[in-house]
């Protein structure tokens, strides 16, 4: 039997391709998170955006799980969804823009000619 190679636990969000995929997105050419961190009472930085990043690419690797669980099929270790072509479509799944880019940056999403695959090897599993 194949195992799940996302483990849901209270740290993900410091799990090595999460840090990976939310720095892509923090210090890539697009706008993603133009939060006013001043209406919060905080200071804007780096690392207190970093730390917002992280936590909602956590959020988004749990529901791209769910989603490939649930609408894909295993392909050994790996599941892959054959009606999805784009990366772009795990953003309009998670509602983060550049999410998709991301995950393929650390080689979790693939791109195949049967469709988006979620690949174990990423987690190393």
């Amino acid at each position: 039997m194949a195992r799940d190679f996302v483990k849901v636990r209270s740290d993900l969000s410091k799990h090595p391709l999460v840090v990976r995929m939310a720095n892509y997105l923090l210090f890539c050419d697009e706008s993603l998170f133009e939060y006013q961190f001043s209406s919060l009472g905080q200071d804007a930085d780096v690392s207190s955006a970093s730390t917002l990043i992280r936590h909602a690419v956590a959020g988004a690797v749990v529901t791209v799980a769910a989603y490939f669980e649930e609408y894909g099929e295993r392909d050994g270790d790996d599941w892959i969804i054959h009606c999805l072509e784009n990366f772009s479509d795990l953003d309009d799944v998670t509602g983060i823009v550049g999410i998709g880019d991301a995950m393929a940056n650390v080689g979790w999403a693939v791109s195949t000619p049967a469709g988006l695959k979620l690949s174990s090897e990423a987690w190393g599993t």
